[in-house]
């Protein structure tokens, strides 16, 4: 008897857990089915809101004219050669094709 008793207790406490999933304003998600009632995931947050606004993404790029450029140093662009550049094996021709004798 004792064991059902466990065993019911570990299904209401999975139970309960289940129940409880769901976020609140302001809590991360990924879909609107994460969120409480009334709230959706809103995409630019990623965050439980009561509404989300839909304006133009901020995508501009901002150039810092401060920052180095980095080709603008020599040592950067040089290149040398790692070794002396030699060929691995001397050229041979392959052997010569001749005839099948099986009739």
């Amino acid at each position: 008897m004792k064991l059902w008793n466990v065993w019911a207790l570990l299904l209401l406490l999975g139970l309960g857990s289940v129940a409880g999933c769901l976020q609140d304003v302001g809590d991360r998600c990924e879909v609107t089915s994460d969120c409480k009632d009334g709230l959706q995931c809103c995409s630019g947050s990623n965050t439980c809101q009561k509404s989300c606004t839909t304006g133009q993404p901020d995508a501009a790029v901002r150039l810092d004219s401060t920052a180095p450029v980095d080709a603008a140093n020599p040592a950067d662009t040089a290149v040398t050669p790692d070794a002396e550049v030699t060929p691995d094996a001397e050229v041979t021709p392959d052997a010569e094709v001749t005839q099948d004798a099986s009739p």
